[in-house]
């Protein structure tokens, strides 16, 4: 089964965001439709594009300064003849139909008609940053004109620009990760109950009226009974605002009660999401606060989902009182994760928190919950080459919590790389829901790191109630990764002499001390024709700490062109590098896109600030080698021992 998305754009402005976009969004399930691909036909095109919009599934619709050309009254007066309830099924839109109205643009259209065949707009927004870097031809009529289009579509539907984003790969990625996953995890219901795609569309549909997050949506959908008859029922009462009116018509008591439970979970989550967004945490940030939680509540938290279902999950505890506390203490360690980085975001929160009449009684027991650690623990895992020399083999592991790493069971079975270090992952005891920083000792074959070895097939619906519905991750996305020479790290592997590990320990304090000194990054890049200089460490006023090569390094597969350059680079000693794994990746994008990454960033935050760039669609072809001598996993243990060997 497939999703269809139409992109909603003008073509003055977002033209050039319309077809990389569609290309970057279609998978074996999701198919994706732009104005281009309009038939040719002497029908008006508003017309055509009611037919287009009919056969898809939802609606991207990308909103900036530009509005758009007009659609003539002629095609207008054909939409209405051949509609004659659009003016008043769709709330707001007859007073845009009246005569001396302003007229609505082709774009503008596009919005109203998804609103008037009930299919589900997503609204995204470009940056102010982005606004400036497109510089599209603009006056304060159009830009006027944007903002009333938004403000009516605010006020009849409650639709705000929820989507914004920063450049082409960060909306691909912001949409592959909550728009089309949501939408695929509707599709899935047809699969898993049997049923055909009526249901779907009206789950889509109902959703898309309420307004309501998708994830709210679906628990009050679920808790109340998950049946077809509701969703209508459920979509107005959400409009009207009359979740009581539905429970007390409600024939079963029991149902009556269990609706008004999730409904009151439902309004405290959406009171509390944006109080919590602005902290400016990442997932895998509350993902970390949310296990700590989850071990002082004795209770397993979902892995690597929102975080409306997050706090939605903090609530669903058998008592209420324990319920109140558990989203109590994620709260406020989330706010004491933040004081640093968002000192009034996270003030805004605590204060929240303590006059809240239901939150209150619990903030005292959560200030005495040890305040979330900055510094991170340590997975060590250990790479070796497969049998075939064709892809990275999972050896052992290390977890370092404090002072001596302590090694693993049985690496997990799973057969992508990727899986396997988010098993080890999810399986690491975090009390205090510390960062977890994964580091990969890897031979210099490995060193690419190839992006098809981190992604894997995961179930993605089954806290929603969904068991089965699968999509596509990858570890790079969620982890906090980087990269080791394993070679230079073990005196007794049969590559050491050639590492020239002396220069390493010697020169890797002074690199590390000068960053921690300036706290911020800086990068020097190197071609590979390029000389290599006798230190990492320049002297001058700019002084450097991370070394970004351009060139792709050696691989198992055979491309090993790049191998006297990157074992160059490697023997300076630098212990802060990157590079890309790509050979097609634009080397000034990449030069670019890793100096807006460092930017402003200490060392400590670099595996952080990649993930992140990761997440958001950038970077995903980028390797982040951090090889500390101080934090050698078989010198903390006194294991000087081949990898070969078995440990004592």
């Amino acid at each position: 089964m497939q999703v269809t998305l139409f992109i909603s754009a003008t073509t003055s402005e977002f033209g050039d965001y319309r077809k990389p976009l569609g290309e970057a969004l279609t998978r074996p399930d999701v198919a994706v439709k732009i104005q281009d691909d309009f038939y040719v036909s002497d029908r008006p095109t508003l017309v055509k594009l009611v037919d287009y919009i009919r056969e898809c599934d939802a609606v991207i619709h990308l909103v900036g300064d530009v509005c758009g050309a007009d659609a003539p009254d002629v095609e207008v007066r054909a939409l209405v003849a051949a509609h004659a309830d659009l003016a008043t099924k769709v709330p707001g839109l007859g007073a845009l139909l009246a005569d001396g109205a302003q007229p609505l643009t082709y774009t503008q259209w596009e919005a109203w008609l998804a609103l008037y065949l009930d299919k589900p707009l997503f609204i995204a927004a470009p940056t102010a940053a982005l606004k400036q870097e497109l510089a599209r031809p603009s006056d304060d009529d159009q830009r006027t004109r944007q903002r009333r289009h938004l403000d009516v579509l605010r006020a009849n539907f409650g639709r705000h620009a929820d989507i914004q984003f920063k450049s082409l790969d960060h909306l691909s990625a912001l949409l592959l990760k909550s728009t089309v996953l949501d939408l695929l995890v509707h599709m899935a219901l047809t699969r898993r109950q049997g049923v055909d795609s009526r249901l779907v569309t009206e789950i889509l549909k109902q959703q898309g009226r309420s307004g309501m997050a998708p994830a709210l949506f679906r628990h009050l959908w679920k808790e109340w009974g998950g049946r077809e008859e509701q969703l209508l029922k459920l979509a107005n009462a959400i409009k009207a605002q009359g979740i009581e009116d539905l429970a007390a018509a409600e024939a079963d008591p029991h149902q009556a009660s269990v609706l008004r439970a999730a409904w009151q979970r439902v309004e405290l989550v959406q009171a509390l999401y944006p109080l919590a967004d602005r902290l400016g945490l990442s997932l895998s940030r509350w993902q970390d606060l949310a296990r700590a939680v989850a071990d002082h509540d004795a209770r397993d938290a979902p892995e690597r989902v929102g975080l409306h279902e997050l706090l939605l999950w903090a609530l669903d505890a058998n008592k209420p009182k324990r319920a109140l506390a558990a989203l109590t203490l994620l709260l406020h360690q989330g706010a004491r994760a933040a004081e640093q980085q968002q000192p009034a975001a996270s003030r805004a929160l605590m204060q929240r928190l303590e006059t809240h009449t239901d939150l209150q009684p619990h903030v005292g027991a959560a200030g005495q919950f040890p305040a979330p650690s900055q510094g991170p623990m340590h997975l060590y895992v250990e790479l070796d080459l497969s049998p075939d020399n064709q892809r990275p083999l999972l050896r052992r592991y290390w977890v370092q919590h404090q002072g001596l790493p302590v090694m693993g069971d049985k690496p997990p079975d799973a057969e992508s790389l990727g899986e396997q270090l988010q098993i080890l992952a999810d399986a690491v005891e975090n009390p205090q829901g510390r960062p977890l920083h994964v580091e990969l000792l890897a031979p210099l074959l490995l060193l690419r790191a190839s992006q098809a070895w981190m992604s894997y097939e995961e179930d993605i619906g089954a806290f929603g109630g969904l068991e089965g519905t699968t999509g596509r991750r990858d570890a790079c996305e969620d982890l906090r990764l980087a990269w080791r020479w394993r070679d230079r790290l073990d005196v007794k592997a049969k590559a050491h002499t050639k590492t020239n590990a002396a220069r390493w320990k010697a020169q890797a304090p002074l690199v590390t001390a000068n960053a921690r000194r300036c706290r911020h990054v800086s990068c020097r890049f190197q071609d590979k024709q390029a000389a290599a200089p006798a230190s990492p460490v320049q002297q001058d006023a700019d002084d450097t700490h991370l070394l970004g090569l351009t060139f792709v390094p050696p691989s198992p597969d055979g491309n090993r062109d790049h191998t006297d350059a990157f074992l160059a680079a490697l023997r300076l000693g630098a212990p802060y590098m990157l590079w890309p794994s790509d050979e097609d990746l634009d080397c000034e994008a990449f030069k670019q896109g890793v100096s807006a990454c460092i930017d402003k960033r200490d060392i400590d935050e670099l595996p952080e600030a990649f993930r992140q760039g990761r997440e958001q669609g950038q970077f995903k072809a980028i390797v982040l080698f951090m090889d500390d001598p101080d934090r050698n996993p078989y010198e903390l243990m006194g294991r000087l021992t081949a990898p070969d060997t078995p440990s004592p």
